[in-house]
């Protein structure tokens, strides 16, 4: 008895594996985009021939780049119900993400109460040094930014050559900016 309960518990752990691993079908194709776009992988972002290319470029310089990979990086999402016709498909993506415009009226509210500190912090500093010193104190404040707004989308994809590719998503970057 207790070698097949063992037996049991293995093969529950390798299902549960092979299907967390095994996803396929147009879902796969909405992780595929939204890894590339929550890691900011703009090789793989340049990729998409339609309006989600233009993900790539919104990082920008090298401050918007740091600060998007803070805010991208801490995104969640999870995929829904799938509408299949043929190779066209779509697939309902919940995006749960920072509240960026609120996010960012917090951090100037942030600096401003804390304005003398921040005096005697920055004053002796060159340029360089200060933007920096600025930048890392943004990104601190993201990092440790805790709310959050989740959004429902629909994701257009078409399969060629077997694999499912993100095409359309209406309200993509609404969702992803926490609005």
């Amino acid at each position: 008895m207790k070698k097949i309960g063992k037996l049991a518990a293995v093969c529950l752990c390798v299902l549960a594996v092979l299907c967390a691993c095994g996803k396929q079908g147009p879902a796969a194709g909405v992780d595929r985009f939204m890894q590339a776009l929550t890691t900011m992988d703009i090789e793989t972002l340049k990729t998409y021939d339609n309006e989600l290319a233009s993900a790539a470029q919104w990082s920008g310089d090298e401050e918007n780049r740091e600060i998007l990979q803070t805010v991208f990086g801490k995104i969640k999402w999870e995929t829904g119900e799938q509408r299949i016709e043929g190779e066209y498909a779509r697939v309902e993506l919940r995006i749960t993400a920072m509240p960026m415009k609120q996010a960012f009226g917090e951090y100037e509210e942030h600096v401003k109460s804390n304005l003398q500190s921040y005096r005697e912090k920055y004053q002796e500093m060159e340029e360089k040094q200060y933007k920096a010193a600025i930048l890392e104190d943004k990104l601190v404040f993201l990092r440790a930014y805790e709310k959050t707004k989740t959004t429902s989308v629909w994701m257009d994809l078409v399969q060629k050559d077997g694999v499912w590719t993100a095409s359309h998503c209406e309200n993509l970057q609404q969702a992803l900016l926490g609005e």
